[in-house]
Formats: C-alpha cells, sequence, structure tokens
C-alpha cells in the first residue's frame, strides 16, 4: 500500500491547468502577433508601378521549362538536318546531303584521284 499523503492530486490538477491556460495564451499572443504583422507588411509594401502588367514575362534568358524534352527535340532536329537533304542556297546550286552519302561520295573522289593513270606515251626518248 501507499500512503495518500504523499501525493496531491488537487495540486497536479493545478499545474496542469495552469500550463494549460499559459500555452493557450501563448498560441493566441503568437497568432496576434504573425496577423499585426502581416498587416504591417501589408500596408509598407510598395504599390506597382503603373507600367506594371500582371502577364508580364521576365527579361531574357529565360529558365527552360522541361530541359529534357528541350534536349531530345534538339536532338531530333539535328539528326533530321544531318541525315536530309535540302537546298541551303537554290539560287547558287547548294544542297546539303546526308553525311554518310558526302563520305561515300569523298571517298569514291579520292580513290579516283589515287589511282595511277596509265602514262601516255610520248614520241621522243628521254634525255
Amino acid at each position: 500500500m501507499h500512503d495518500r499523503s504523499d501525493i496531491h492530486f488537487s495540486s497536479i490538477l493545478k499545474w496542469g491547468l495552469g500550463l494549460l491556460a499559459v500555452a493557450v495564451i501563448a498560441h493566441l499572443t503568437i497568432w496576434r502577433l504573425f496577423d499585426f504583422l502581416n498587416n504591417r507588411a501589408a500596408q509598407l509594401d510598395p504599390k506597382p508601378s503603373p507600367m506594371f502588367q500582371q502577364n508580364q514575362r521576365p527579361p531574357e534568358p529565360q529558365l527552360q521549362v522541361t530541359p529534357v524534352m528541350d534536349l531530345q527535340n534538339y536532338r531530333a532536329e539535328e539528326q533530321r538536318l544531318l541525315n536530309s537533304y535540302d537546298w541551303v542556297d537554290r539560287e547558287k546550286g547548294i544542297v546539303r546531303i546526308p553525311v554518310n552519302e558526302a563520305m561515300n561520295l569523298l571517298i569514291k573522289k579520292e580513290k579516283a584521284a589515287s589511282t595511277p593513270q596509265p602514262a601516255e606515251e610520248s614520241g621522243g626518248a628521254d634525255q
């Protein structure tokens, strides 16, 4: 058995209620303080310029919204340019051909230039 005279439930209850009251008062005070500071900041906030527009975009350069998709589109366009035929300058007759085709033409041209041509026989003797 325990001695009932050592524990005072009324004292503990009073302390608990007092602590609860202090916590509620502290929360209400902080809430009112934040509300006051928020209203004061709104009053001190400078008015927007008459030139300000609601949908105004920031100046260039702007951040990419979808960088992965932008890179994929860029690479696809580069591949299309490398692997397609198109006019570069129609007036001058300059065209773009696929890279592989250009490399094959260059190889054929080099082979044709490097093959020895039969020497023409001259009528005179070497001196």
